[in-house]
């Protein structure tokens, strides 16, 4: 029995040395924002930041962009216009087809 308690052992000892490597080699992955650790700080931080904004104001700050991009549109679409109204009178000025009857 004397063995099996000792097999036993080596293999819970295996299965801890597995483990702590395993959780340094995910760790050293992050190394760079300083560790597993420091990166779950900053999830933490990000949730928070995150859960300040409501779903209301990113709906009202979107309607605001669409109106905003539907007002572009708009004025875009009228100075098109006005520089086609500009072409065909300078056409015409200058002795173009229209000019010439």
């Amino acid at each position: 029995m004397h063995t099996t308690i000792s097999d036993s052992r080596n293999g819970i000892r295996d299965l801890l040395d597995h483990v702590i490597a395993s959780y340094q080699e995910v760790d050293g992955r992050f190394a760079t924002v300083g560790g597993l650790g420091r990166l779950l700080s900053l999830y933490e931080q990000l949730q928070h930041e995150v859960d300040r904004v409501s779903y209301e104001e990113i709906d009202r700050m979107t309607a605001a962009i669409r109106r905003l991009i539907e007002a572009l549109l708009e004025m875009d679409y009228d100075l098109r216009r006005v520089n086609n109204v500009k072409l065909a009178f300078d056409a015409r000025h200058n002795g173009g087809p229209t000019g010439d009857r």
